[in-house]
């Protein structure tokens, strides 16, 4: 289902450009295929991620197997880094902008709602490191267990502390998987109140 993301970073660049679309409309053309797909991406997510902390966590696989693994993952998902560049462009460039970080979840009108959507999806997509060492700050959910794992092949960290990394990654999905069904509830909710 991962194939399924271009896709997704294409329609949400869609959405963000959409004007004159009616609120039901937005939803149903926009919004809703995004999320359903989504839904499952994060599956195949969280699926993966834990098939990579099973390795780490099985210290009869050898580091550079779990690193071929993920490299591999990595290398599945290469010609998305475009097009989330392209949907990060996108947000900055939107007139929404400036207005939807006032106050995020608490959008003014349905555009705003759509707007913030699709930025939670973009973060969700640049997952961001905070807590793990240079140069690792705002990166993908591979690239950040690659890093982790290259460290451990490097004799830079211990295999638990490379552990401890990749069960952060698993800990934060499930957040960042939060913030985007709530932006998602929120333009949902907008598209169908009653006028």
């Amino acid at each position: 289902m991962l194939d399924a993301i271009p896709k997704i970073c294409n329609q949400l660049i869609e959405l963000i450009k959409a004007r004159r679309l009616g609120q039901r409309q937005l939803f149903s053309d926009h919004i809703e295929p995004i999320f359903q797909q989504l839904t499952d991406i994060h599956e195949d997510y969280q699926s993966g991620v834990a098939e990579i902390v099973a390795l780490i966590e099985d210290y009869t696989v050898q580091p550079t197997t779990i690193h071929d693994t993920i490299i591999y993952k990595k290398h599945q998902l290469e010609h998305i880094r475009q097009l989330v560049f392209d949907l990060n462009k996108a947000c900055l460039l939107s007139p929404y902008s400036q207005s939807v970080p006032r106050s995020p979840g608490n959008p003014r009108n349905v555009k705003e709602a759509a707007f913030e959507f699709a930025q939670t999806i973009h973060l969700y997509f640049r997952f961001t490191t905070g807590d793990m060492p240079p140069p690792f700050p705002a990166i993908t959910w591979y690239t950040g267990l690659t890093g982790l794992i290259e460290l451990l092949l490097k004799g830079e960290i211990e295999r638990n502390g490379c552990l401890e990394g990749a069960n952060d990654v698993v800990r934060r999905l499930p957040e960042e998987w939060r913030a985007v069904t709530s932006a998602y509830a929120r333009v949902r909710a907008m598209c169908y109140k009653p006028a």
